[in-house]
């Protein structure tokens, strides 16, 4: 019998992220897909204190299907750039760690124990599941549209709050943008587009890698069948700013 290919699952995180480290690791050790590794890139301003402190975290809890490594972020100018060089690490390891795909869940991001498999099945280059961004009244859909595409630029909307229960009818269908939040992304695609960022410019990794797979004709997919829990919280109360 043909053993699974093997999928690692991965994201950058930080200390900031630590409220809900036990939950995120608790959750990826249930996963049902049998061949699979958990390594996060920590890209706290330290000397591999707060990734020392997860593995520790782990170890205590019984969870040994989990790494956390330092990235080599210190020299950084800004948060963005950070999560940008750590995103390139979950990238190098599936590279040249003999992986299949990058199951790229966010350290705030709660999914499906069945999430690998089911988006595995759909055999796409990119596919994801959902979740909401930002608190309050501004509570929305991790899920953008494509307006129309201009010679240097390709604009994007993100969907209504009226128009979210229409999209989320449980099929597979295309979007222009889901974030990183938990999207399954094939190695042959990660060899094609590195995560990127521009300096001074307040756009994350994660909108220019839809606008990379736009460029290069790779189809986002998103699963509306699957939803996730997202415990984000303001980054800004710990003192972090996006600059």
């Amino acid at each position: 019998m043909n053993k699974l290919p093997k999928i690692l699952v991965s994201c950058p995180t930080a200390k900031a992220k630590n409220y809900t480290a036990l939950e995120w690791i608790a959750n990826t050790q249930k996963f049902t897909y049998p061949n699979c590794e958990i390594v996060v890139f920590d890209n706290t301003d330290d000397n591999g204190e707060n990734a020392e402190y997860l593995n520790q975290l782990a170890v205590e809890n019984g969870f040994l299907n989990f790494k956390a490594i330092k990235s080599d972020t210190n020299n950084c100018k800004s948060l963005i750039e950070k999560m940008c060089v750590s995103h390139n690490d979950c990238r190098g390891l599936v590279i040249n760690g003999g992986y299949s795909h990058l199951l790229h869940l966010e350290s705030d991001v709660i999914c499906p124990t069945d999430t690998i498999e089911n988006l595995y099945l759909h055999k796409k280059q990119v596919a994801g599941g959902l979740f909401y961004r930002d608190s309050g009244i501004s509570r929305k859909l991790m899920a953008q549209r494509r307006i129309y595409r201009s010679p240097r630029n390709i604009i994007s909307e993100n969907f209504l709050p009226s128009e979210d229960i229409h999209f989320i009818d449980g099929t597979l269908k295309t979007a222009a943008h889901i974030g990183l939040g938990c999207i399954l992304i094939n190695v042959e695609t990660l060899k094609k587009i590195k995560f990127r960022f521009v300096e001074n410019v307040d756009m994350h990794p994660d909108t220019y890698f839809a606008e990379d797979c736009f460029r290069n004709n790779i189809k986002i997919f998103a699963d509306t069948n699957i939803i996730c829990k997202h415990n984000n919280e303001d980054w800004g109360v710990y003192g972090y700013t996006w600059k």
